[in-house]
């Protein structure tokens, strides 16, 4: 019995202890067990200075400025299927084709502009999805599908947020004394440490995957974009000279 309250005893004992250690208390420690592993002569360390907080992490960030980039992405793409839908259905409509002049309106160097335009977006539209099939680093297309699936997997990656600091501590040899700084990042719960400058590898992969899919799908954004608007511009001219136009939202 009296064993039993010996260990309850202590185990209250490091319950409290642990729960009065702070974060600089947890840094301090995983630093002095660092120096003993990394440092020529950690018994040199006479003093550890403080902790200055230089920049913070954020992997919800990135995947907050990802999802901004596929939804620009996604509206783009709707807006400009919606009007080559509506184009598509203008040319098969003969109550609508039959008001149009079309050696008229073939003359006319504004329309020739407009569709000079939209052919070129087209094509542009063809080649790219056409490169990115063939692309050496994912291998994969623009298909709606394929592009979901892989935002759905950035979105799928482990939320965290990573405090990047500087570590002071001072050196003594003899009366030789140095004040030195180390680059320190830990999680937010102070529970994992990383004594070395640089960026944490979970947070720099979804940067990478921010600029990858910015970079992609930037182009067929503004692809899109340019398709759109050509088809605004000829909704404009057929409805000024002969009040007929294509069935889509501006």
């Amino acid at each position: 019995m009296k064993y039993t309250f010996n260990i309850l005893i202590c185990s209250v004992v490091l319950v409290l202890f642990s729960c009065g250690q702070t974060n600089e208390d947890k840094i301090f420690t995983a630093f002095k067990d660092y120096a003993e592993k990394n440092l020529d002569n950690p018994s040199a360390i006479s003093e550890i200075v403080g902790i200055d907080t230089v920049d913070t992490f954020s992997t919800i960030k990135i995947k907050a400025n990802i999802t901004k980039v596929y939804q620009l992405y996604d509206s783009a793409r709707i807006m400009a299927e919606n009007a080559s839908n509506a184009f598509l259905e203008f040319s098969k409509d003969p109550n609508k084709t039959s008001k149009i002049n079309k050696v008229e309106l073939n003359r006319d160097p504004q329309f020739k502009s407009i569709m000079f335009n939209f052919l070129s977006s087209q094509e542009k539209k063809w080649k790219f999805a056409e490169e990115s099939a063939k692309s050496a680093k994912r291998g994969d297309s623009l298909n709606v599908f394929l592009i979901k699936k892989e935002f759905d997997g950035i979105m799928n990656k482990k939320d965290t947020v990573f405090c990047g600091m500087k570590l002071s501590y001072r050196t003594k040899n003899g009366d030789d004394v140095k004040l030195h700084k180390i680059d320190v990042i830990c999680d937010t719960l102070y529970s994992s440490f990383h004594f070395a400058s640089g960026i944490p590898k979970e947070y720099n992969s979804l940067v990478e995957d921010f600029h990858y899919f910015t970079d992609k799908y930037k182009r067929d954004y503004d692809i899109d974009l340019e398709i759109r608007n050509s088809l605004i511009s000829l909704d404009k001219i057929l409805r000024e000279k002969y009040n007929v136009g294509l069935d889509f939202e501006e």
